[in-house]
């Protein structure tokens, strides 16, 4: 018996070592830009133009926020699936600590106050209308081709590319964290 345990034991730490070791640099750009576009959408449900709605009227009437039901044809249809989407893409630590704020419960301090993007009522998923689009995050497109690894360890790799805001080359590249999670792997901040 106390052999089997041994070697059951060196069989998982053997199986331990292959899958923490360390990702190649071509393996690591092929995940960051399969996540990148994924990204994409996902960032421009949290901070773009967020999902589609029917409202047809003047937006700069509004006092925020102005909540309308999602249209019908929306892939999404509840908060799990918004949350569903965005955890594909990042990290459960950064939903928690800063999209989910964002997305579904506000921000309240002294200095400002952030309605939730979206919200249930009466069972429909709704989205205010008077959220304003961060040009930042919408005009703005990593140049993939020239992706680099910044670094990497076991489990974790920060990536470094270009960074175009509306066709303009910005000073400083964007830096990226990608982390292996339970479910592969995932930013772990706006890529």
């Amino acid at each position: 018996m106390k052999k089997f345990l041994i070697l059951v034991l060196a069989v998982i730490t053997a199986l331990t070592a292959v899958s923490c070791g360390k990702i190649s640099d071509s393996e690591a750009l092929a995940e960051y830009k399969a996540l990148y576009e994924k990204a994409q959408a996902v960032n421009g449900i949290v901070y773009g133009n967020g999902l589609m709605h029917g409202y047809g009227g003047d937006v700069s009437e509004l006092t925020a926020p102005h909540y309308v039901a999602v249209s019908e044809d929306c892939p999404y249809k509840s908060l799990e699936d918004i949350e569903k989407a965005v955890l594909d893409v990042y990290t459960e630590d950064y939903y928690n600590d800063v999209l989910k704020a964002v997305l579904f419960d506000g921000i309240e301090d002294k200095y400002a106050t952030v309605y939730p993007r979206y919200k249930v009522q009466d069972g429909a998923l709704m989205t205010d209308v008077t959220y304003d689009a961060f040009e930042s995050i919408t005009g703005a497109r990593n140049d993939l081709d020239a992706a680099y690894v910044i670094r990497s360890s076991s489990g974790t790799v920060e990536i470094g590319a270009p960074r175009y805001l509306n066709g303009v080359k910005q000073a400083s590249d964007k830096k990226t964290t990608m982390i292996m999670t339970e479910n592969g792997w995932r930013f772990d901040n706006l890529a």
